[in-house]
């Protein structure tokens, strides 16, 4: 195909009536999509941030696959993995930790996190 742009890999962009098709199936999906906390945000729900602390080494692969983001704890947090989600979803996450990381009942910190707490220092 030849192209008129400056790079011959680029394709021209896509007609208004494609473009206005991807973004009406983008907004379709974007709710079943994803278990993140952007997602309770355009719902209007809190996020539940999860600490799995004190979770096997060897597991690490599993919770990064899983989404999970390792905290170092020099800003005063645990250091361990966490992962924040919506309430719709935490039952699901709890049941992952019980049942693929733990391999028990443990007791794990969650923390509510808002529009004011989710940047806020004193969390």
């Amino acid at each position: 195909m030849t192209s008129t742009w400056p790079c011959c890999a680029v394709r021209p962009p896509p007609s208004s009536t494609t473009w206005r098709a991807v973004s009406a199936a983008a907004n379709v999906l974007r709710p079943v999509a994803g278990r993140g906390p952007r997602y309770c945000s355009w719902r209007g729900e809190p996020a539940i941030r999860i600490w799995a602390e004190q979770s096997p080494f060897e597991l690490k692969d599993s919770l990064k696959r899983r989404g999970y983001r390792w905290n170092d704890g020099s800003d005063g947090r645990p250091k361990s993995w966490h992962i924040e989600v919506c309430e719709t979803a935490l039952d699901d996450e709890l049941t992952f930790l019980r049942t693929e990381i733990y391999l028990r009942d443990v007791e794990r910190r969650l923390q509510t996190l808002t529009a004011f707490t989710r940047f806020s220092s004193r969390v």
